[in-house]
């Protein structure tokens, strides 16, 4: 769904969430840190709980306590100038599971490299997945 605001976009998309080991402190610092880097706001809603956080505004306590299992379906809103660029890396991060032991190093390294997002962030991305913890 895209509606346009004043200053800004708003989509919101709804994924299915693929970490194997549910979200954790480990992932939950890099999504954190992922989008304190990007311009849009960013939340993500539960179905099963009901309940909705802000990425980066919220604590990582409140992500974790969201209680969010491999499968559980989860929609993804963000608003602002980067929006489509925050759901892409977000979807990433939450749909996939990059850093599990059994995940394809080379496989997420290509893919992180074939995305057009900020360097910056690709970086972060990298250094996560290669050394398995947050940066």
């Amino acid at each position: 769904m895209i509606n346009f605001k004043y200053m800004g976009k708003k989509l919101e998309k709804s994924i299915n969430f693929g970490h194997k080991n549910g979200l954790h402190i480990r992932p939950g610092q890099i999504i954190k840190s992922i989008s304190e880097k990007l311009l849009s706001e960013i939340h993500l809603f539960s179905k099963k709980k009901n309940s909705k956080v802000n990425i980066k505004k919220d604590g990582l306590i409140e992500i974790i306590l969201l209680e969010i299992i491999k499968g559980d379906e989860l929609i993804l809103t963000a608003e602002g100038e980067d929006a489509e660029n925050a759901i892409d890396i977000m979807e990433y991060l939450l749909a996939r599971d990059p850093y599990h032991i059994e995940t394809n190093i080379n496989e997420e390294l290509e893919i992180i490299k074939n995305k057009n997002w900020n360097e910056e962030i690709k970086k972060i991305l990298v250094d996560s997945i290669i050394n398995n913890k947050p940066k």
